[in-house]
């Protein structure tokens, strides 16, 4: 059975406003990935043959404060996936979260991060239930830091 969509033209009119922070921060353009890949974004750097990929990146936000729960929450594939394209990409690959009030973002590592059981009740789709990483929210870093790579 095919997954629901559930992004809106507003949900990519955000994406796109944070997608130019990220522009800014990085010095690079992103390109958006084909629907349904591992990350958002493609990090690119003109060059005079055309573009040189730099990097990944995952954007999320959220209606809340980034200090309003004592973790992150993010899908446990996804975390596998973002690890699997840094590892055998050999490129950075980056979370970044847009709060009510900070942006943040997240390098991907090796690290290991306690896993639950969790996920969103509220559209009635058992399939959004699922393991997920708990990243503790001092783990996450200022914007800035995805300009070092």
């Amino acid at each position: 059975m095919k997954r629901p969509v559930y992004e809106s033209a507003s949900d990519r009119k955000k994406e796109r406003s944070f997608a130019q922070k990220i522009e800014k921060v990085t010095g690079s353009f992103l390109k958006k990935t084909p629907p349904f890949y591992h990350v958002d974004f493609m990090g690119l750097e003109k060059i005079r043959s055309g573009a040189k990929l730099k990097f990944f990146v995952e954007v999320k936000h959220r209606k809340i404060d980034h200090n309003k729960y004592d973790t992150y929450m993010l899908s446990l594939k996804k975390w596998i996936n973002m690890n699997l394209i840094r590892r055998y990409g050999g490129l950075p690959v980056f979370l970044a979260i847009r709060y009510l009030d900070l942006d943040l973002c997240l390098p991907v590592t090796d690290e290991v991060f306690p896993i639950s059981y969790m996920g969103r009740l509220d559209r009635g789709d058992e399939s959004d239930m699922e393991p997920c990483i708990m990243v503790p929210i001092p783990r996450l870093m200022p914007m800035e830091r995805m300009r070092d790579g």
